[in-house]
């Protein structure tokens, strides 16, 4: 019951999360006008970039250590606090340097606008770091109320900002560095106290778990960069062979996808640490939630090919209705994505081995060469249907990357004892993840 508890309560927080996101868009949009809105995103981007590149895939390693080993919570958060710091500040420097060296990057928006966005690196790694601690030591609930609590009070403090004292971009960015400098002190609050429970006393770095922890979280950060190319060089690649306009289009079926794929990547967050503390992950296990995965995409797939067209004409205009075929040859696509992704989280639970790596260039170089194809020919359903492709020989690698990991009979795994396969039934939903 708590697995599936905590998978419902992540994916409605990331719901959530999603609307704080359409709030903060809109309010931007509304009172900043399309200049300042512009200013802001593209601040926002280049220091979202730094912290992209910069965090060293050490958020996933942070999981997968404490996950495997409780008792390692006082070096790794010693370590998460002295790599936020030292490298947060590196980034923020970096950045500034580059935007210095090349302005056309920043155009007519003023360099000093970019210190507040960036000095929020360091205080963001920190969030960061924490709270996929959180996630590796089984608080998710805590987790999640984080998450909400910070980004509902960015919310709150730019309505205040925007509608009631009519702020302009430097304020908005001075309110982000003052929520994430918050968020930084109150997560050092608490994974501090919990460090002083295990009475292990001052948290002390070890280099030697730093070297292990980078080592795990650079094949963590390249599978997930391979990953995420995957998935969006069909809208780049729409963009420059199709135009602007189709590629505002095809952006809608995007969205509804990446709104269905929240679920799979929910239910990933709370499963990964699961296995991990079974050091070769639990293939039974993981099988199970991968076909409660595979059935409830599968209603998901099915309600939104249905809702799609009423949906979309009602939400953005006619001029839009080309989304829904495009949207029709996706769903296969992410149907097998959302499946993978649990596939994908035993391979990592089990140390990420480097073909679990290496298993994403394949379905990247399809994706590029069917979308080169199809896109002049077809347009965004051919864009689509590439995608689907990929996403499918995705899956299909990572299961015959799987069944070569999994110890023991493969068929032994595939058929259940008839008491779990009660548990499969569909109309158990997911409370049989105990």
């Amino acid at each position: 019951m708590r697995f599936s508890g905590d998978v419902a309560a992540t994916f409605a927080s990331r719901l959530i999360l999603v609307g704080f996101g359409v709030a903060s868009s809109v309010l931007t949009a509304r009172y900043l006008g399309p200049v300042g809105r512009g200013s802001l995103a593209t601040l926002t981007a280049l220091a979202g970039i730094g912290l992209q590149l910069g965090n060293l895939g050490l958020h996933a390693s942070n999981t997968y250590q404490v996950s495997r080993r409780p008792d390692l919570l006082s070096p790794v958060w010693a370590n998460s606090l002295r790599t936020a710091s030292y490298l947060g500040l590196f980034l923020t420097l970096l950045t500034l340097g580059c935007a210095a060296l090349f302005p056309g990057v920043l155009g007519e928006i003023p360099l000093p606008l970019l210190l507040p966005a960036t000095l929020c690196i360091p205080f963001q790694l920190l969030v960061l770091f924490g709270l996929n601690l959180l996630v590796g030591l089984g608080r998710v609930p805590l987790f999640n109320s984080l998450e909400l609590i910070f980004r509902g009070l960015g919310v709150a403090g730019l309505f205040i900002l925007l509608v009631v004292l009519h702020g302009d971009v430097r304020w908005v960015l001075i309110l982000n560095l003052m929520v994430a400098a918050g968020g930084a002190v109150v997560v050092a609050r608490i994974l501090g106290g919990m460090v002083r429970k295990t009475g292990t006393g001052e948290s002390r770095t070890s280099f030697a778990l730093f070297r292990s922890s980078v080592g795990y979280g650079a094949k963590a950060y390249v599978a997930a960069l391979l990953a995420y190319l995957i998935v969006r060089s069909d809208m780049l690649l729409v963009n420059m062979l199709r135009g602007a306009s189709d590629a505002g289009v095809y952006s809608i079926a995007v969205q509804i996808t990446d709104l269905i794929y929240l679920l799979p990547m929910s239910i990933g967050l709370v499963l990964f640490p699961r296995l991990t503390r079974h050091h070769e992950g639990d293939p039974v296990f993981a099988l199970k939630v991968a076909r409660h995965t595979a059935f409830l995409m599968l209603i998901l797939c099915a309600a939104a090919a249905i809702l799609a067209h009423p949906v979309i004409k009602l939400l953005y205009g006619e001029s839009f209705l080309p989304a829904v075929k495009a949207l029709w040859w996706l769903l296969p696509g992410i149907w097998a994505y959302g499946v993978c992704n649990q596939v994908a989280t035993q391979l990592a639970s089990a140390g990420m081995p480097l073909p679990a790596v290496l298993v994403w260039i394949p379905p990247l170089l399809l994706n590029v060469i069917l979308n080169l194809a199809w896109i002049p020919r077809w347009g965004i359903q051919g864009a689509a249907a590439s995608s689907s492709v990929a996403y499918f020989l995705v899956l299909a690698l990572h299961l015959f990357l799987w069944k070569r990991r999994i110890r023991g009979s493969w068929v032994d795994a595939l058929i259940l004892r008839r008491s779990d396969l009660k548990d499969l039934g569909a109309s158990a939903g997911m409370e049989s993840w105990s």
